[in-house]
């Protein structure tokens, strides 16, 4: 196979690769104009085109295809695939069977549904699901899908790199799950009743455990929602563990499909959750995704792939992104890179309007965070044809390439950090995000896809505090406090790695398996650093008593104050709170507390747990007052956890990815004024203390120690370096005055010499160390000339 997925990053033909492509739908531009579009991808800075392959468009009539534009020019999927090959780009073919992308029936052919319709999911009640969504592994579906795939394939499979072609990646079916969480209606058909009949069979040999005799009677209340006493919770989640492994078990059958009709490339599973919000997107339920598509992680050649659509990106919601790269990394197989197949570069509808500077924070956060390639969809726009569009004929999407072949704003942005991307494509790829702590992940709370009136309460209870305490509490705190993490996968392994895992915030309900308590207190035990919040668990998930934690950190009895509560955190008086616990005896040193009738009732304590610590975090907070930024320093310091970096501006975001000498370092101011500050690493100052500006809504990478061509060596640069040119005597190198009216740019160098002229000053620092200072207006480019030295070390005087 000539694509592997080795250290974080797509290696082809041998090469590490950073995927920077853009998201093109040949079904929906003329023919005539294909060749017009790819070129503008490619000059937009990217390697790679990436297009859905719908179902209803090449099979209109049951097993009558069309893959070379005989019935229409636009269906000539075999023409489209072969200029990609011309154009030297890069493809990732999602061929379905679903594929969304506002296409009637998410792209599934209406002969199918029609002639077929027994094959539909059915609700509770027995009637077509409101989504009209298949149930996934219907025998007549995959027998039709399987159909498909062996004709589709007889095209890709000519086309894969392995035959000297452009596809690299191909995705199976598309946003698993999706319909039944957005609809809160599972697929209760006959067939998913037996399956799961079967799971619990299987799975404990009776069902004496749920207080029922009989298997029929179980599965029956458990449609109609009418089960006994306590069952309800735990089917709910034996209903969320067997869909997870029926996932599994249908991208299984899909992928044997594929490799059967010829595909040999890696395969590509998208997962959904941002939620758009009135006129914002917020990604709080993204964990719904990954929770959904869990276990597909287990599947070899199977990357997982997120769709971001952050829609504004602010300084209130940015963190979002930070969270969902870091939860998709978790559960992830740990080779694998950061990938978003569909990175939003537009929107849907024309509202909320899509900025250039939105497009530009969210790439450059996520590339900040770890992200190694990224599709940007919609890139091009486009019309539907033959009435196959969900909306109508047009398909705009604020696309950064309208459908008439201009250019938007947002283009330039995206070309721009491409060039970038390029320049320094594998010091980048090497480069790994540097942290300070991790956050752990516990997937089990957002198996809340769908609920009834039976569930919604304890649900709606985790779903709450969750959205509020981890996501926009800890998560945003240490996100916004520049305290940089990464996440663990908590149900991942049999124990949690000290040496790589030192310290973890845990969120808590008042449920937790018994299985994750017992592996959070060995982690303790054995050296780890456990910040566990906002409460300490009570009982399992299914409703039944289980202390472990409880009773081993000494916790004997406590209750929960929620509303207006004010607690004092260390030496921070007067902190705001949504829920305290107050503890009867706090069996360590305190750390929160508040006073009631003259009394203290403590919330909050550290102590030692065999080699470890446990910090136990017992209040509810969101952040909601910027001073909370200090009370989550203060409770960082307390375990010895501090800041990678320090801006003298703490409302600016800065994370660095480094190897070795090679650093990056990513600034992101998402206010709307400029901000100036000056940065430390490590304690001692970046880029000589220069103080640096960051327009509104901007961001800057700035390099460190990072070689060029021949032997240039960036000591560091306050401006972004974007290309370079170079023939036998002279080399030009391109930048951009990212960071004030004035830039410098520090090399070290033998062979070249940069020149002088009216805007550039060359400082000679040292025998082959230059500092050169630009001067003009940012936000303009600049170009420093260099030539070669007379001899090494000698400067050209001339």
């Amino acid at each position: 196979m000539r694509v592997k997925i080795r250290n974080n990053a797509f290696i082809i033909n041998n090469e590490p690769v950073f995927l920077y492509g853009a998201e093109f739908h040949y079904f929906r531009c003329p023919k005539s104009e294909w060749s017009d579009r790819l070129d503008k991808i490619k000059n937009a800075g990217c390697n790679l085109v990436s297009t859905y392959i719908p179902w209803l468009w090449h099979e209109i009539k049951e097993g009558k295809f069309d893959f070379y534009g005989k019935t229409r020019e636009e269906r000539d999927l075999d023409g489209f695939l072969n200029l990609v090959k011309d154009k030297g780009l890069y493809c990732i073919v999602r061929p379905g069977p679903y594929i969304m992308a506002e296409t009637k029936n998410a792209g599934i052919p209406e002969w199918l549904l029609s002639e077929y319709p027994e094959i539909i999911a059915k609700d509770r009640d027995n009637k077509e699901h409101p989504a009209k969504v298949i149930t996934y592994q219907h025998p007549i579906f995959l027998e039709k899908v399987k159909k498909w795939y062996q004709s589709v394939n007889d095209v890709i499979s000519k086309y894969q790199i392995d035959m000297d072609g452009p596809i690299i990646m191909y995705q199976l079916c598309n946003e698993i799950g999706m319909f039944h969480w957005v609809t809160n209606t599972s697929d209760y058909s006959e067939h998913m009743q037996n399956k799961f009949a079967d799971y619990l069979l299987k799975k404990y040999g009776s069902v004496y455990k749920f207080n029922y005799n009989n298997i029929t009677e179980l599965i029956k209340d458990f449609v109609n929602g009418k089960l006994k006493n306590d069952d309800a919770i735990k089917l709910h989640y034996e209903w969320g563990r067997f869909w997870r492994e029926y996932i599994k078990e249908y991208v299984s059958i899909l992928r044997d499909y594929a490799i059967k009709s010829g595909i040999k490339v890696p395969f590509i599973i998208n997962i959904h959750g941002f939620k758009n919000l009135s006129l914002s997107s917020r990604g709080m339920d993204y964990p719904i995704g990954l929770s959904q598509l869990y276990k597909i992680a287990e599947i070899d050649d199977v990357v997982l792939a997120g769709d971001f659509y952050p829609g504004h990106v602010s300084y209130d919601s940015y963190h979002d992104l930070v969270l969902s790269c870091a939860l998709t990394d978790a559960i992830s197989q740990s080779e694998q890179p950061i990938f978003s197949a569909e990175f939003q570069s537009g929107r849907l509808s024309d509202r909320p309007r899509i900025s250039p500077n939105d497009v530009d924070l969210a790439t450059r956060t996520c590339i900040a965070n770890g992200m190694n390639a990224i599709n940007f969809y919609m890139f091009v726009s486009g019309e539907n044809y033959d009435d196959i569009g969900l909306f109508g004929r047009r398909h705009d999407w604020q696309a950064s390439v309208d459908f008439k072949g201009n250019l938007r704003p947002h283009y330039f942005k995206i070309q721009h950090i491409g060039k970038m991307i390029k320049l320094f494509e594998k010091q980048l790829l090497n480069a790994q995000k540097e942290i300070n702590t991790y956050i752990a992940f516990y997937p089990d709370y957002y198996m809340t896809e769908v609920y009834d009136e039976q569930t919604k309460g304890i649900l709606s209870k985790i779903a709450d505090e969750r959205d509020a305490f981890f996501y926009n509490g800890i998560g945003r705190l240490l996100t916004a406090a520049n305290i940089s993490f990464d996440a663990y996968d908590i149900m991942k392994e049999a124990v949690i790695p000290v040496d790589k895992v030192p310290s973890l915030w845990i969120f808590s309900t008042k449920w937790m398996d018994e299985e994750i308590q017992k592996k959070l207190l060995q982690y303790v035990k054995d050296g780890g650093i456990m910040i566990l919040y906002p409460t300490v668990p009570e009982f399992n998930l299914q409703g039944e008593e289980c202390r472990i934690l409880a009773d081993a950190l000494g916790i004997k009895e406590f209750y929960i104050k929620k509303g207006w509560e004010q607690v004092d955190v260390l030496n921070i008086d007067s902190v705001f709170v949504n829920q305290r616990m107050v503890i009867n005896e706090c069996i360590g040193e305190p750390v929160i507390w508040a006073m009631e009738n003259g009394k203290k009732e403590y919330s909050g304590f550290i102590k030692d747990y065999g080699l470890g610590k446990v910090l136990m975090l017992g209040i509810g907070m969101e952040h909601d007052y910027s001073y909370k930024l200090d009370v989550i320093r203060a409770i960082a310091d307390k375990v010895g956890i501090k800041p990678v970096v320090w801006l003298e501006d703490e409302n600016l975001s800065a994370t660095i990815r480094k190897n070795g000498e090679n650093s990056f370092i990513f600034i992101n101011n998402y206010d709307e004024i400029d901000r100036k500050t000056t940065i430390k690493y490590n304690n001692n100052f970046l880029f000589d203390g220069r103080e640096l500006v960051i327009s509104k809504r901007s961001g800057v990478m700035l390099t460190i120690g990072c070689s060029l061509v021949d032997d240039i060596n960036i000591v560091y640069s306050t401006m972004e370096i974007y290309d370079i040119v170079k023939n036998k005597n002279y080399l030009a190198l391109f930048t951009k005055l990212s960071t004030g009216d004035t830039g410098e740019v520090v090399f070290k160098s033998l062979k070249w010499e940069p020149m002088r002229d009216e805007k550039n000053d060359v400082i000679i620092i040292s025998k082959g160390m230059y500092k050169v200072k630009i001067t003009g207006i940012l936000g303009q480019e600049a170009t420093i000339l260099f030539k070669m030295s007379n001899s090494e070390g000698k400067i050209n005087e001339n």
